[in-house]
């Protein structure tokens, strides 16, 4: 783009941006990555460039899907897919409000509005044999397929109580741990959970929410308070463990608590529990859905 600028003043900026330099590096994390700025953002940013059509064309990346997790049940609700999506808003350093593409498209939808998806095949959901034991752990909308797994498992307890000629077995424990900021903003399946809990459906539930405390509580604080239940649920057999939510905070923490919960409770040293949790995942009993900000 700084062949195009008619400005020499701006040439010079935007070649600085390209420099490999420390500094070169430094300004272009202020400058571009900072502030978020686009293709757009740069062409407005540097009015003097007019790069020809066909080149524009060429620098612009294609529209990247968005992937949502299903956040209902296809057995419970044969006729209708949930989402839980965050509308994404945020200011940049210099005051610049971001607004996630997709997020917001969706929350501008009106009841019949019509929206082009499609679906994408996915191991991550409940066992075959629902009498074994899972856990659960989730942060913020992460929460969505664990909700799918909630009401699956309502519908099989009803079908295990209402026809029991069916062969239904009955559905094991289920503990589930979870964590969000603001327990009256972001707490939104309260209701639901809580049914689950009374219901049976849920064995127990844990909850952090990180900004009620000035020791901000996370999920990972949670496991550690009940490493002792945590650990012989795991251990009992064919136990099923399930992760949804940020890749960089979410994922990563609860995988450090729970080795650190193979040392101090299974007596594993740090190779041990290293090669007990790849033999979870292996065996398909250590799930992730792991996501990144989707705008």
């Amino acid at each position: 783009l700084a062949d195009y600028a008619e400005k020499p003043s701006e040439k010079s900026e935007l070649l600085e941006l390209c420099r490999s330099t420390p500094e070169g590096r430094a300004k272009y994390q202020e400058v571009i990555l900072n502030e978020r700025l686009n293709l757009l953002g740069v062409l407005e940013a540097w009015p003097s460039v007019h790069p020809p059509i066909e080149h524009v064309l060429e620098l612009l990346p294609k529209l990247a899907p968005r992937y949502y997790s299903i956040s209902s049940s296809s057995k419970a609700h044969a006729d209708q897919i949930d989402l839980t999506v965050a509308v994404v808003k945020f200011e940049t350093p210099k005051g610049k409000v971001i607004k996630g593409l997709c997020s917001h498209y969706l929350a501008r939808l009106r009841q019949g509005d019509s929206v082009s998806i499609y679906l994408r095949p996915s191991s991550f959901h409940l066992p075959t044999d629902p009498s074994r034991p899972i856990v659960m752990a989730a942060g913020g909308c992460g929460v969505a397929p664990l909700r799918g797994f909630i009401q699956e498992r309502a519908w099989l307890l009803n079908c295990a109580m209402d026809d029991a000629s069916e062969g239904h077995s009955a559905i094991g424990p289920a503990t589930l741990y979870f964590g969000c900021r603001d327990r009256r903003k972001d707490y939104i399946y309260e209701e639901e959970l809580v049914k689950a809990r009374e219901g049976g459906v849920l064995s127990e539930i844990y909850l952090a929410f990180s900004r009620e405390r000035e020791d901000k509580v996370y999920i990972q604080h949670l496991m550690e308070e009940t490493a002792d239940v945590l650990w012989q649920t795991l251990t009992q057999g064919d136990a099923v463990f399930y992760v949804c939510g940020n890749a960089l905070s979410l994922g990563a923490d609860v995988r450090r608590m729970i080795l650190k919960i193979a040392h101090k409770q299974g007596g594993l040293t740090e190779e041990q529990a290293q090669e007990w949790l790849e033999d979870k995942i292996a065996s398909g009993a250590w799930l992730e859905d792991l996501y990144s900000l989707t705008a």
